[in-house]
């Protein structure tokens, strides 16, 4: 959770709970955020040391120089970590649980918490987390069908030239390689070729704050092209041991 002032809205207190995924940091030695037992500070590229408050000792900086909102700001992270009235009266609260609300209510439970109402104050929903994983899943699950859809459609187009292949005495595994090379081959390096220009862009053009969405991609997209050479394998099977026939 983000505590800060309207006049002051670079200088954030926060108050850290679970396991939370933090902004790249360069620390000044080795610190543990989480099991912290004094007051210290993470400033951005562009925020004078000078402007830390005197009680806080300064443990790192952002390694984040494409945000230009981490360069300017201020986290205080507190001893106690604890909500503080005297710091502000404007929050920010973000976590990767799906109920955020639940969680709100767990971790500050020596405040009452009240639900405003979005359409008169205009307030972020505590139920948009849900919504919005929830979308994604039905979205995931949606294009993964039309794939499996299109590449066995895909596949099966060859039917024939595996018969004859077959036929003709060549054997399963010749066949098979055959159609990695002329078929599969040039997708597999093009998705694969994504994968590194993406991992490449992330470590040395743009890094994100997060990167677990892109590995989630980079396994998808394995996945997939494993799935098509397992399906290659089968329908190849099927169309040629499955069927039967003279050989010639």
């Amino acid at each position: 959770m983000f505590q800060s002032n309207s006049e002051a809205p670079n200088f954030k207190h926060v108050i850290l709970s679970g396991s939370v995924l933090l902004p790249p940091i360069n620390f000044f030695g080795k610190h543990d955020l989480f099991a912290n037992k004094e007051n210290v500070a993470i400033i951005g590229e562009d925020v004078p040391i000078k402007n830390v408050p005197p009680d806080y000792k300064v443990i790192g900086k952002f390694d984040y120089s494409n945000s230009y909102k981490l360069n300017k700001d201020i986290w205080l992270i507190s001893s106690n970590n604890h909500i503080d009235e005297k710091n502000g009266g404007f929050f920010t609260f973000s976590s990767p649980e799906r109920d955020v609300y639940k969680v709100l209510k767990k971790d500050f439970k020596e405040s009452p918490i009240h639900k405003i109402n979005i359409d008169v104050y205009g307030t972020y929903s505590l139920n948009s987390n849900q919504m919005v994983v929830n979308a994604l899943k039905i979205g995931l699950v949606f294009i993964n069908l039309i794939l499996v859809f299109v590449s066995f459609n895909w596949m099966i187009k060859d039917k024939y030239i595996l018969r004859v292949l077959y036929l003709s005495g060549e054997n399963i595994y010749s066949i098979f390689f055959s159609v990695l090379k002329f078929k599969l081959a040039p997708y597999i390096f093009l998705t694969l070729s994504f994968v590194i220009l993406d991992f490449l862009f992330h470590k040395f053009v743009h890094i994100f704050w997060s990167d677990v969405w892109l590995t989630t991609i980079r396994l998808l997209i394995v996945g997939f092209n494993l799935y098509l050479m397992g399906l290659s394998l089968i329908l190849i099977i099927y169309f040629t041991l499955g069927k039967g026939g003279k050989r010639f």
